[in-house]
């Protein structure tokens, strides 16, 4: 699940207001800046004197609309805008002062999302103070925001003038000349950055798709495969690589890399937007910082900004629920059981809350408790495909295989490709002595899900060794088992292609390879085989083969959740029911 703000971010328009200021206030941003020294406001910064004509362009700026506002956002945003009048009615004020003033009420407007009511504000910081980078910067992202990219790139111009290393600048400003499919200019303020920042991981991504949109998908390949060796965990990269090998020519590669395509937004080491964004103490902002933690790992921190969240929205079960699912990928499953009941207190049909519920008995060995938690959950969503596949698990784990087949049918009801769903509904046929429905799916799977093996080893397992003669097929099996094995010589693959000799009568090669695996597990150190690789051994010898794919403890049997708890809900979701 992906984390977005309540409040939209694209597509804001900029009022008459904000239109006309550009008319007024352009000219003063783009003039000479070879004499113009830096930021911060700080000393030594070329301000306009008082009564100057930038003084008297200054625009207004009105109090956005409150009433939408949780209330402690409404205190905030009151507040800075009372103190810029009060700044503003003060005689004398110097620019500095003043610029700071607007600044200051431009961020709390802009991270609150009132673009109409920030944009003036930093045009008038800008006029009053035209050698801090800080204010172009702010109106670069703000114009983003509304999709006004000539703005944005205009903006960002304007502070990699002021302030020639800024790489957060350069980065937005590369980037924006890409998606205006200007490449050719993008490049060499990427290639800047890269030189003020080698570790970059942001900007070596960047520069692949700069390399992706000139289609010199050699050179993008080699950005892609850079970025993925500093940062592995930045999935979205996955889907440009593959759009580079694509190019290339190498499709297999290419279809590997497009499978692990994630939507998430790329973006630089941020300060400026980083102090922005921690303006708010309001419970979505500290619900978006705590999304912003999970996705570096730091789930202590994503406690601490969910906790606030729920603090300040103590009727939000999704929010209580937040709390929870921290606690527990930050080591604390007791403590995160406790807030998931409190979520379910607050919200008794929430039923994200009594999935995870289920999820944190699973954990705990509680499987007869969990089916409860997870037949809720589907019973207050009734399209809840995880809450069907962890149902359908967990019945299977306890021995209920007729019924863990109705739960996996409903999983594939709602998502016929789904593959726990294809291979857990398989080894429940397994378990009902269907073997011929069993080799359906899995073959089913197969075709679908080509590169998980799994599918295609279970396929060989039935066809050597399933107790239904209408299935058995020694030659098919042994032709899968030595591709398995040899793509993956895994002892489990070894175990089946000895079942497929001995299915062909060739007990020989079968008891080779049977022994080849025992003894191989006596060197890994575990000094005793299982009964079930003895007991197959004894057949090979008296010359008989194995009718028994799987022993009933094989771990097939007894499936482990696809996750041990689910996502961070969104800001709203479990409000209200």
């Amino acid at each position: 699940m992906r984390f977005e703000s309540t409040r939209p971010r694209a597509g804001v328009r900029l009022g008459p207001t904000g239109r006309a200021a550009l008319v007024c206030i352009l000219p003063l941003l783009c003039g000479d800046c070879r004499n113009i020294h830096q930021p911060p406001p700080p000393a030594g910064v070329t301000e306009s004197p008082a009564g100057s004509p930038e003084r008297r362009t200054l625009l207004p700026v009105s109090l956005p609309d409150l009433s939408g506002m949780e209330p402690a956002m409404q205190a905030q945003v009151q507040g800075s805008f009372s103190s810029l009048m009060a700044k503003i009615a003060t005689p004398g004020l110097g620019a500095t002062e003043l610029a700071a003033a607007y600044g200051a009420a431009g961020k709390l407007f802009m991270a609150a999302e009132e673009l109409e009511s920030a944009e003036p504000c930093f045009l008038n910081a800008a006029a009053l103070v035209p050698g801090d980078a800080r204010w172009p910067y702010y109106l670069g992202h703000l114009y983003k925001r509304s999709g006004d990219l000539d703005r944005t790139a205009a903006s960002f111009e304007r502070t990699v003038a002021v302030q020639p290393d800024n790489v957060a600048a350069l980065w937005w400003l590369g980037s924006v000349r890409l998606e205006l499919g200007q490449a050719t200019d993008a490049e060499p303020l990427l290639l800047k950055a890269l030189t003020l920042q080698p570790s970059s991981w942001q900007t070596l991504y960047a520069l692949g798709r700069t390399s992706l949109l000139r289609r010199d998908y050699a050179a993008a390949a080699q950005y892609f495969e850079r970025t993925l060796a500093v940062n592995p965990r930045a999935t979205p990269v996955h889907y440009q690589l593959g759009l580079a090998y694509r190019g290339l020519g190498n499709l297999s590669e290419a279809e590997i890399q497009l499978r692990q395509h994630v939507e998430d937004e790329i973006r630089p080491e941020d300060p400026l937007m980083t102090e922005l964004d921690g303006l708010l103490h309001t419970s979505v902002a500290y619900h978006s910082r705590a999304v912003e933690a999970t996705k570096s790992g730091d789930w202590a921190k994503a406690t601490e900004y969910f906790a606030k969240s729920a603090e300040l929205d103590p009727r939000n079960a999704g929010a209580r629920l937040d709390v929870g699912i921290a606690l527990y990928r930050s080591g604390h499953a007791r403590e995160a059981f406790e807030q998931v009941q409190e979520a379910l207190r607050t919200s008794p049909r929430f039923a994200r809350a009594h999935y995870v519920a289920g999820m944190l008995m699973v954990e705990s060995g509680r499987d007869r408790e969990a089916i409860d938690a997870f037949t809720a959950a589907t019973t207050f969503d009734a399209n809840f495909i995880e809450g069907y596949l962890s149902l359908a698990q967990a019945l299977q784990r306890i021995g209920r295989s007729r019924d863990a087949l109705v739960q996996y049918q409903e999983v594939l009801t709602r998502a016929p490709a789904d593959s726990e769903g294809q291979f857990g509904s398989a080894v429940a046929l397994i378990r009902l002595g269907q073997y011929q429905g069993a080799l359906e799916r899995f073959t089913e799977g197969a075709n679908t899900h080509p590169d998980e093996p799994r599918f295609a080893h279970a396929m060989a397992r039935l066809l050597a060794a399933a107790p239904d003669d209408r299935v058995r097929n020694g030659n098919r099996a042994r032709s899968m088992a030595e591709g398995l094995l040899k793509a993956d010589p895994t002892l489990d693959r070894a175990e089946t292609l000895a079942m497929s000799f001995a299915e062909l009568g060739q007990f020989e090669e079968a008891m080779a390879w049977q022994k080849h695996v025992i003894a191989e597990l006596a060197r890994a150190g575990r000094r005793e085989p299982s009964r079930q690789l003895v007991a197959n051994l004894r057949l090979y010898e008296r010359h008989q083969p194995c009718r028994t794919p799987w022993s009933a403890d094989d771990p097939i049997f007894f499936p482990r959740p696809r996750a041990v708890a689910a996502p961070p809900v969104s800001p709203e979701e479990g409000r209200g029911r």
